[in-house]
């Protein structure tokens, strides 16, 4: 699980940093009910510190804005579209909070062409 950061950030350059180096930074995460936050507060509860966040939306582009413009740095799964003002960097703390993504459709069911691709990139994007 990596953390986003602006390219300009003294971390961007870096090939992994450890939860706990993070602490002195600011957060912008998403709102209640997003499993990243769950998998973020198992690093933070392992690491014995609470993070500070400086906001929280539930849109995507939101968060990249704000990462970009250096108002905190993020923690987005590796499924999510990242735009060119921002860098992964790696997580190295072992256990890392895993994410578990299941479809279930009925095996009669018919998919129309649209559903067909959007099966087909969600299967893409989780292997």
């Amino acid at each position: 699980m990596p953390f986003t950061c602006p390219k300009k950030h003294p971390l961007a350059q870096r090939s992994g940093v450890s939860f706990a180096e993070l602490k002195p930074e600011s957060f912008v995460l998403f709102k209640q009910g997003f499993v990243h936050n769950q998998a973020f507060n198992q690093l933070a509860r392992q690491n014995h510190f609470r993070p500070k966040v400086a906001f929280r939306s539930n849109g995507i582009q939101s968060l990249l804005n704000l990462i970009t413009d250096d108002i905190g740095i993020g923690f987005l799964a590796l499924t999510t579209p990242v735009n060119d003002g921002v860098v992964r960097v790696p997580l190295l703390d072992d256990p890392q909070p895993a994410f578990t993504t299941s479809l279930v459709y009925r095996r009669s069911h018919v998919f129309n062409p649209l559903q067909q691709r959007m099966l087909n990139v969600m299967r893409d994007s989780l292997q």
